[in-house]
């Protein structure tokens, strides 16, 4: 089961006032991990195609070698960054993307120049180059590393009822936060939806990921996609 059918029906579930029993600790964080694991992200999936990049979940690294990629959400009006981080031995590379979405028929914004596009179902998906507003790569390697980017599983959105079960609410047109993660040959996948809505542990660290990981990008321009009538 995909991760964003696990959250229709938890959410599904919890609108109905219907308790779900609390998983034991290492079972509770065994299925969150194997979640994200199965979470499917197209959005990821067309950056790479855009970028000529393998995607994370089916290729692997050389002993030694990790990759980290981080992602916003796919706005209607401001282009999105992501990051990309490789850490080797003795070699930090990275690189900063701001994609956006366009709908590509006449009387539509066209493509810039200096933007690759990739189809994603009925729209597409343009990325360009962006430059880091602040520190050095080796910088982002050490803090992203310090704020748990490469070890965050935990759910931010579970909260736990005064009777013991969970219930998980999803929140619309704001800011997510999405991570998918390349150890070796070992691919996982995180994301929060809302992270600075939520008062959960998780929640607060995924929050600080993602203030730190916009604050690289600094000021973007809107680029509006305006749908020709």
């Amino acid at each position: 089961m995909r991760l964003r059918q696990i959250v229709a029906l938890i959410t599904m579930l919890g609108g109905h006032g219907l308790a779900i029993p609390a998983l034991p600790p290492l079972a509770q964080s065994q299925a969150q991990a194997q979640a994200q694991r199965n979470y499917n992200d197209e959005v990821f999936a067309a950056i790479a195609r855009a970028q000529e990049l393998q995607e994370l979940g089916t290729t692997s690294l050389p002993a030694g070698y990790r990759e980290i990629r981080i992602r916003g959400d796919l706005f209607d009006l401001w282009p999105t960054p992501m990051l990309r981080l490789v850490e080797g031995p003795g070699d930090i590379r990275g690189e900063l993307l701001l994609f956006r979405r366009l709908i590509l028929r006449p009387g539509n914004p066209a493509p810039r120049a200096d933007e690759r596009c990739v189809p994603l179902r009925e729209q597409h998906v343009c990325v360009r180059l962006w430059t880091l507003r602040s520190g050095d790569w080796a910088t982002v390697a050490r803090t992203l590393a310090e704020l748990s980017a490469w070890s965050i599983v935990e759910s931010c959105e579970i909260t736990r009822n005064a009777d013991g079960g969970v219930g998980m609410a999803s929140i619309g047109d704001v800011g997510s936060l999405h991570i998918q993660r390349l150890v070796g040959t070992e691919f996982s996948a995180y994301s929060c939806n809302a992270p600075g809505a939520r008062p959960t542990p998780a929640g607060r660290r995924a929050n600080a990921i993602y203030e730190y990981f916009y604050g690289l990008s600094g000021t973007i321009p809107r680029e509006p996609d305006a749908i020709a009538r």
